[in-house]
């Protein structure tokens, strides 16, 4: 079974924030926010209906103007390294809502 909930523009002129995510937090039951870092866009960890699923991942479906956005996990970033081994980058990737263009 799935869920869908929206949020319309007008629905964020409360209050103040640096960030779109920021904006959902609170407005929607069952997503969890959490910023990974308090460095200017830094990523945010958004979660749905909790922290594991059994069929598929947590990780919400962004639609803007009807267009779906998918953005990379902080885990598909890795460096290889020199005898060919790959590790995994810092957690703390930039925002990906950070490419939006607010006007």
């Amino acid at each position: 079974t799935g869920s869908i909930a929206s949020l319309k523009s007008d629905e964020f002129t409360d209050g103040l924030a640096i960030a779109p995510e920021q904006l959902l937090n609170g407005k929607i039951a069952g997503v969890n926010i959490v910023q990974a870092s308090g460095a200017p866009g830094a990523a945010s960890t958004v979660r749905i209906r909790g922290n594991s699923s059994i069929s598929a991942g947590n990780d919400p479906l962004y639609v803007v103007d009807g267009v779906p956005l998918q953005f990379a996990s902080a885990n598909d970033y890795v460096q290889v390294g020199s005898q060919g081994g790959t590790t995994p980058l810092s957690t703390d990737v930039s925002n990906p809502l950070n490419i939006l263009n607010p006007n």
